[in-house]
């Protein structure tokens, strides 16, 4: 039985050597993406970009090695309706003191162990429920704010990932206090489509990478609505867009 990417692929005539000019990949690449790898966050977003499709679609999981170097090979089981990476640390805090009791989780005919799940299990129920909580940040920020409660929640749900996962993307150097100040909470494929550049581009961006040549500083600082001197701002930029 063909994997879901590779029927998705064949359903829209694209070969995996289209889809990996579209990604800036390598075929075997998206060979082991058929066969079941797990792609990074940015190559997943890119890839269904140019399917058109929802990651939860085609990936049954990313692995989070590309966001900062210091997460490894961590992997995030996908669950469709589950807040998204980029949802779950992009999401301001509303400020409420009583967030708990407009979580989604607060609803009395839940299981609040299902946001204690063993380390092993996706916590499909957890997760799902926390895709449609109006309090997204300020849960991530309860989590991270206590280092009583980062020390011991680490195997729950907060925000819709888990705490290790969780913990572990707030620690990459690469962002200011779980906010990614290249893209304001925009996804790298949202972003990449509104610029007209690709995913991939924009995932050099974030990682830092790269930085956009002067052309391209310009249309991401008027669609962040910024000055453009807020971006990067200790870093030269060269016609080429490589970081110096």
């Amino acid at each position: 039985k063909p994997s879901r990417l590779a029927a998705a692929l064949a359903e829209r005539g694209m070969t995996a050597t289209g889809l990996a000019r579209a990604v800036n990949v390598t075929p075997s690449t998206v060979g082991k993406w058929a066969d079941g790898a797990a792609p990074t966050v940015e190559h997943a977003e890119g890839a269904t970009a140019a399917l058109g499709v929802e990651v939860a679609e085609v990936f049954d999981r990313v692995h989070l090695g590309h966001r900062g170097g210091r997460s490894g090979r961590l992997e995030l089981p996908l669950v469709p309706g589950a807040p998204t990476v980029d949802q779950a640390l992009d999401t301001p805090p509303t400020g409420d003191d009583r967030w708990a009791e407009r979580a989604a989780c607060a609803d009395p005919d839940l299981d609040p162990e299902a946001w204690w799940p063993d380390p092993t299990d996706p916590a499909e129920q957890a997760r799902r429920t926390c895709g449609g909580c109006p309090v997204l940040g300020d849960c991530r920020q309860a989590f991270l704010d206590d280092p009583n409660t980062r020390r011991h929640g680490t195997d729950g749900i907060w925000a819709g990932l888990p705490g290790r996962v969780l913990l572990t993307l707030t620690r990459n150097p690469n962002r200011d206090g779980g906010r990614d100040h290249t893209t304001q909470g925009l996804t790298s494929t949202r972003l990449a489509a509104d610029l007209g550049v690709s995913p991939s581009t924009v995932a050099h961006w974030r990682q830092g990478q790269r930085t956009p040549s002067p052309a391209a500083t310009e249309r991401l600082a008027h669609r962040l609505g910024v000055d453009p001197d807020q971006l990067w701002p200790d870093r030269d930029q060269s016609r080429d867009g490589i970081a110096r």
